[in-house]
Parts: C-alpha cells; sequence; structure tokens
C-alpha cells in the first residue's frame, strides 16, 4: 500500500500542525469508512471494522501522549518515551494498512513482543569513544524463531512498510506555450515490500548514517553519511507529449556517490536515451520520455527533504525514513532503560553517544508526526 500523492505543507511549528491534522483520524466513523475503502471490506463486517477503527485512535491517543511527555523530561528518559511514542504510530500504520488478523485483540498471539532484540557488543564499552566506534557496539536485530519465520509488532510493521514517493518541482507548457512551476509528485514509489531486515540486524550506527535528517550532524563528527543529495525537475510539454526530467546530483564523497551511481536501474534499451553530464563531484541526468519512447528506470529509496531536494539512500536498505527512526529509538530507548548507571553518566559527561542520541530526539520530534501524518492521510508532506 504506497503513498500515491505528494504535496507541501507550509507551518511555524509543523510538529504541532501534524499532530493537529492526525486528530482527523481520532473520528471512528471516518477511519471506518477509510479501512472500508482501502481493504474493500465486504458487508457484514462493518462490526469488525468499527473495532479496528476504535483501536487506531487508542494508538494515536497514547502516541500523542508519550511524545508530549517526552517534551517535559531531560534527556535522561526521553529516548523511552520517544521510542514509546513511535511505537504507538508504528500500531496505528498496522491497523490501517493491515486486515483484522493484525487487530489489537488478534495479533498479540504470537507477536506479543517487540519484535527486535537490544545488543551491545561487547557488553562492556566506555561511553567516551568516538561516535564511529561507539555507535556501532549498539545493535538490533530481528525477533526470529527456529523455523526463521519473523515475528512481533516491528515485523508486523515492516512488512507493510514501502518506500515514498517524490516531490519535485513540476514545469508545466501548455499547448498554446504559457508555462507554469508548482512542487508536485514526480516521480511514484513501488508497491513492493522493503528488504527483510538482516538475521545479524543493524546498528545505531547504520541508522544514523543512513538518516536524511542526521546528514550535517555526521559531517561534524567526521561520519561518512550514506545519503545522495539531489535535486529533480520533471517539465511536462503537452504539445510535444513529452516528459523531460533533470536530474542534479550534489558533490559528495566520491565513494558514496559511486556506490549510488550503481543503484540507478535503467531499462537497457533507453541507455542511449540518457544525457550524463559529469562534473568535478556529482552530475546531471537528463532524459525525456514520450509515448513512444517511454523511459524505464528506478532509483534507491529516498526522502523529499526539502521542495528544492531530494535525499536519496545511497543503496538500497531494509528501511525507510520512519523505519530508521523506529529501530534508531528502540536502540536508544532500551540503552537509557536497561543501562540507566551507564546512560546518566553519558549525559552528564555529554560523550558522543550521548550527543548523537540528543540529536537523534530532536530530529525525531520534527519529523516523526509529519511521517506518521503522511501514511495516514496517504498523501507524502513536504515542509515548504
Amino acid at each position: 500500500m504506497i503513498i500515491p500523492s505528494a504535496s507541501t505543507l507550509a507551518s511555524d511549528n509543523m510538529p504541532k500542525t501534524c499532530w493537529s491534522r492526525i486528530r482527523r483520524f481520532h473520528n471512528v466513523a471516518f477511519v471506518k469508512t477509510l479501512l472500508c475503502k482501502l481493504h474493500d471490506v465486504p458487508r457484514g463486517q462493518e462490526k469488525n471494522v468499527q473495532k479496528q477503527a476504535e483501536q487506531l485512535r487508542y494508538c494515536l491517543i497514547q502516541a500523542k501522549e508519550y511524545y508530549d511527555a517526552a517534551q517535559s523530561v531531560s534527556l535522561a528518559t526521553k529516548p523511552v518515551l520517544m521510542y514509546y511514542s513511535i511505537m504507538s504510530l508504528a500500531l496505528a500504520e498496522i491497523l490501517l494498512k493491515h486486515d483484522g488478523r493484525s487487530s489489537l485483540d488478534k495479533a498479540p498471539g504470537e507477536n506479543a513482543h517487540h519484535g527486535l532484540r537490544f545488543h551491545i557488543d561487547p557488553p562492556e564499552i566506555a561511553g567516551d569513544q568516538a561516535l564511529h566506534n561507539i555507535a556501532q557496539r549498539f545493535r538490533a536485530t530481528p525477533l526470529i524463531k527456529n523455523k526463521g519465520k519473523r515475528f512481533g509488532t516491528f515485523e508486523l510493521w515492516h512488512i507493510s512498510s514501502r518506500e515514498l514517493p517524490i516531490l519535485g518541482e513540476l514545469v508545466g507548457i501548455s499547448s498554446i506555450g504559457t508555462t507554469t512551476k508548482r512542487h508536485a509528485l514526480i516521480m511514484n514509489a513501488t508497491d513492493r515490500s522493503l528488504p527483510k531486515l538482516p538475521a545479524s540486524g543493524v546498528t545505531l550506527l547504520d541508522c544514523l548514517r543512513y538518516m536524511p535528517s542526521t546528514y550535517s550532524f555526521l559531517g561534524y563528527n567526521n561520519i561518512i553519511p550514506y545519503i545522495v543529495r539531489a535535486k529533480i525537475q520533471l517539465t511536462v510539454n503537452d504539445s510535444a507529449h513529452q516528459n523531460t526530467y533533470n536530474i542534479v546530483i550534489h558533490p559528495d564523497n566520491a565513494s558514496v556517490l559511486e556506490t549510488f551511481y550503481e543503484q540507478i536501474k535503467i531499462h537497457p534499451s533507453n541507455m542511449y536515451d540518457i544525457n550524463i553530464t559529469e562534473l568535478p563531484s556529482g552530475l546531471i541526468l537528463g532524459f525525456t520520455s514520450t509515448k513512444d519512447n517511454v523511459i524505464r528506470f528506478t532509483f534507491p529509496s529516498s526522502s523529499t527533504w526539502t521542495i528544492d531536494e531530494v535525499r536519496f539512500l545511497a543503496r538500497e536498505y531494509s528501511l525507510n525514513e520512519f523505519g530508521l527512526f523506529y529501530v534508531a529509538l528502540y536502540i536508544a530507548g532500551n540503552y537509557a532503560r536497561y543501562y540507566p548507571d551507564r546512560w546518566l553518566a553519558d549525559v552528564d559527561r555529554a560523550v558522543p553517544i550521548a550527543l548523537a542520541i540528543g540529536e537523534l530526539i530532536t530530529q525525531s520530534e520534527q519529523r516523526i508526526p509529519l511521517l506518521a501524518l503522511s501514511e495516514l492521510s496517504r498523501n507524502y508532506f513536504v515542509a515548504e
């Protein structure tokens, strides 16, 4: 179930605006109608849909209360509260995207678990190490039974998670030659499951490197992000029946750019239809698609960071932006909850891992409400 549309959202206080709009999904009658439409529910199942709509409402209420509680405490307990907030939002997504078998009273049988396990390897490590060294020691692994079956809340969320569409500048040239410019959906996501989380799990360092919002923070800590920045423009010429794409890849680390280029897939029949302009670092891709010559291509997953910047993952990955926050907050929350002596000492001394988790919390407070609103609304909102 992909998000089929995208639009901009202007606000001086984006989290407050998003949470306010999420309240629409507290309306049980509205959500019931939405669920029936999304899942083509047959007659006679309205009572079960009503229950699922009520459960979704309760999850959203809890998510907001955990979020609000996190705003009134220090970093000592913020990671725990923010994790439970995003997990409640993940449950709301499950209730929206799945059928009644994943309702709160049906799923707990074999899924009454977070679906992840927290590890520190080795258990005894000094928190004042460089961020690169310590963040790769914190790991979350998926919960897997003996026969290889995965279960738990995270798995239920993950099997219905999808990559995000891309919003960019859309230039329209009408049949009489007039030109308009606006920001709109210009690249659709594919409706396929993201790769499974590796059995070996992912580290906090992995999450930070693939997370669009920590791009600048990692640079300050001499860690290379696995993110590629770009600007995308689509020109639609009605009279010529042409769609022309112009994709500017911003300068960045040469190794990361090379990895990203290898992930771009273009159909063999279109290889000679692509114009490539190499820059000292980065490049410009240009191609025109017509009704007689449709250009077929795919890029790695991305997040539209602003109306003028898309942040691509350098390679295909198991998590979208919401999922990266989900797993990273699970790791941070478990460290804060089960190792309070070490965590509070880290916070008190402002060591690298505490600063990184503080940055993670700050970014999650801004981005999670926007991402949750997008999933519930089936419309990808991008801040103007």
